[in-house]
């Protein structure tokens, strides 16, 4: 069974909306309304969002918002979440997005390491 997380918002309040839900399967959790921490990924999605917009240059006319809008969702996109661990694109399209830095010839992605207590590692200055 899923869970869907909202508010008491009149869409989702409604008895038809229950009836959907339950004839799919999900199972729905009403939060209050304007309470940051029921849904604290949407809310920090909304506030990087809002910087975004806040950092886009209008007065530039070789680079139009809407271009700067775009290259912001596609770094977003790009980006690694902390919360599911994996790029949104690659939750959504089950593959990475091609970018300039993943057409670069010769650059391997970083590899994470796990380090112990008691293993040997080399330095380099």
């Amino acid at each position: 069974m899923q869970n869907l997380v909202f508010d008491y918002g009149p869409a989702f309040s409604s008895e038809e909306f229950d009836t959907f839900t339950k004839h799919l399967g999900i199972h729905h959790i009403r939060t209050p309304p304007y309470y940051p921490r029921s849904n604290c990924q949407v809310e920090k999605y909304v506030d990087t969002m809002k910087q975004a917009l806040l950092r886009i240059n209008n007065g530039d006319p070789r680079n139009p918002v809407q271009n700067q809008f775009k290259q912001f969702l596609f770094a977003y996109c790009l980006s690694f979440h902390t919360a599911t661990g994996v790029a949104p694109a690659f939750r959504h399209l089950g593959r990475e997005l091609r970018s300039r830095q993943s057409q670069l010839k010769g650059v391997q992605k970083q590899q994470s390491r796990e380090f112990r207590i008691g293993s040997h590692i080399l330095l380099k200055h």
